[in-house]
């Protein structure tokens, strides 16, 4: 018995040893861990004339997306750093990395209000949802890196995201629609309402938000540019994708409010991070709203990512707000 002890010891103390020095290595981008996603992304790149660098989630990474546009009907580059299923902790494991391979002369940091918040810290609910969810989402929260092996995990699961993208074509039904949002509603109703207006459980969530938004800002060199476009999530734009929403678990106490334009997070966050003269920000909600119709939707009907229009769309408000007017 006493071997078995002594070994099950040995293999403890070496597992946490070794999850330990990849939390380091993760952290510190050691190796490079988004090389793959990078180098998918961005086929031919000049790194000597470099105008835009692109930090974001799964709305940036998207290959066909605004970024792709932009690159097609400008005379900028546009560098897509953006890895999907990431939150602002992750960005900042590899932002010195970018920010010096290319050393840009402007910088785009695309936030995305559905979940940008609750990557800073997730959503637990030890009632409504499963005890194993639960302490995936509370481990990490301190260990980066659980991250990223989700990440790479979830690529085997080639039948289920096959799945998936045949369900976003369809016609909006409960059943249909992507499982991670019915997932945040089941530990949270509100948590939509509460990341908007800044309010609730979201408040705390939103004051390390800012933290890790300043630890960005602090890497960047204060002669570089830095633009932050607040994606807004689809039920902000109009009653059609808000009913959904409802549909599937979400909680709204004045849909006026939450529907408003300057939205208490947009004004918030450019208050609080106002204190970096190299930092602007913009909102393209008045802008979504006015493109988006039943005819010609911007958002998928059972995911809240943008379609392919929903990405020209951006791009142009990003032409508008960045290169005209330069």
């Amino acid at each position: 018995m006493s071997r078995i002890k002594k070994l099950v010891l040995n293999l403890v103390i070496i597992g946490s040893i070794t999850i330990f020095l990849f939390e380091i290595s993760y952290r510190f981008s050691v190796i490079d861990f988004y090389k793959t996603e990078f180098t998918a992304l961005n086929k031919e790149i000049a790194t000597d004339s470099v105008d835009y660098l692109v930090f974001g989630d799964s709305f940036s990474a998207f290959p066909n997306g605004y970024i792709n546009y932009l690159n097609q009907t400008t005379n900028k580059t546009f560098v897509n750093a953006a890895v999907p299923g990431i939150g602002p902790n992750q960005v900042n494991t590899f932002a010195n990395r970018r920010i010096k391979e290319f050393a840009p002369k402007a910088i785009i940091y695309q936030v995305y209000v559905g979940n940008d918040l609750i990557d800073v810290e997730h959503l637990t609910n030890y009632k409504t949802l499963s005890f194993s969810r639960n302490v995936y989402w509370d481990v990490s929260d301190y260990l980066l890196s659980i991250s990223y092996f989700n990440y790479r995990f979830a690529s085997y699961y080639s039948n289920k995201l096959a799945l998936e993208k045949e369900a976003i074509g369809q016609p909006f039904s409960a059943a249909y629609y992507n499982k991670r949002s019915k997932l945040l509603f089941k530990a949270n109703a509100n948590y939509l309402y509460e990341t908007v207006t800044v309010t609730g459980d979201l408040e705390d969530r939103y004051a390390s938000w800012i933290t890790s938004m300043k630890k960005f800002m602090d890497k960047v060199p204060v002669n570089i540019p830095v633009s932050i476009i607040f994606i807004p999530h689809c039920s902000q734009v109009n009653d059609r994708y808000l009913n959904r929403m409802e549909v599937i678990g979400a909680n709204f106490k004045d849909a006026k409010e939450y529907k408003n334009v300057n939205y208490p997070l947009f004004v918030k966050a450019s208050a609080d991070l106002k204190m970096y003269k190299n930092i602007r920000f913009l909102n393209p909600l008045s802008k979504i709203k006015a493109k988006d119709s039943m005819s010609k939707p911007l958002y998928y009907n059972n995911d809240p990512h943008f379609k392919e229009f929903g990405h020209t769309v951006l791009g142009e408000f990003i032409k508008e707000e960045l290169l005209i007017k330069e």
